[in-house]
């Protein structure tokens, strides 16, 4: 099941619990988008969903556990049972003690190390084929495609 509508009706509830109307969100959601969303008749950006939770004061993870909940037709405990399994597997591919070493000075770093650039890559192929390593190493030691590997081994001029 799409999140759309379960996440239009928590918004919907959300917002109406408060007494909140469609015109407290100007500067941050204009009314007529708010409708659309509210309704399931347009996906919020993420963006626009950080907006959202500000004016609610509700934490934008909540707002989505609680449509992703309903989603699955799971209580909100078993919801969040699930999740902390799939944290966990986050955890064991390595992205929660990585994800620091995106980030520089606080932002997104856009060139990330294992992209190289062909001249780099040829380099490093060939250095590996001069150690006497064979085109599968080569490709799992520099996290590269062996066609990509095997096109360059044969690259040595």
């Amino acid at each position: 099941m799409s999140l759309r509508e379960p996440l239009a009706a928590v918004l919907r509830l959300s917002r109406a619990a408060q007494n909140l109307s469609q015109e407290d969100f100007h500067g941050r959601v204009e009314p007529r988008q708010l409708s659309n969303i509210e309704h399931g008749k347009s996906s919020p950006t993420l963006s626009t969903l950080e907006d959202i939770s500000a004016v609610l004061d509700i934490n934008l993870v909540a707002l989505l556990a609680a449509a992703s909940s309903h989603a699955r037709r799971q209580t909100p405990k078993e919801f969040l049972k699930d999740l902390a399994s799939e944290l966990g597997t986050l955890e064991k591919l390595g992205v929660l003690d990585n994800l620091d070493g995106e980030f520089r000075n606080g932002k997104l770093h856009s060139v990330h190390p294992r992209i190289r650039s062909k001249e780099v890559n040829r380099a490093a192929v060939l250095k590996c084929k001069a150690e006497g390593k064979t085109q599968v190493e080569t490709a799992g030691l520099l996290g590269l495609g062996q066609s990509t590997v095997s096109r360059l081994w044969k690259d040595d001029h």
